[in-house]
């Protein structure tokens, strides 16, 4: 599986990265995906590199691939 690198860290990331319950997608806060959610949950950066996790295809976070 492709791994994807945040261009900075968790504490310099400006951009929050949201999950929807247990899902496997993150994405940007203004994500389409989101909208009329309830059961979303930020992570940190560090999680979103979890191999269990991926960018969202449609809002397609910010990575330095």
């Amino acid at each position: 599986p492709a791994r994807f690198t945040l261009e900075s860290s968790d504490q310099q990331t400006n951009e929050p990265l949201f999950v929807v319950g247990k899902g496997s997608v993150f994405h940007t806060r203004d994500c389409r995906h989101l909208r009329g959610k309830d059961n979303t949950r930020q992570i940190t950066a560090r999680m979103a590199q979890a191999p269990s996790l991926r960018p969202c295809k449609v809002c397609q976070p910010t990575f330095d691939r």
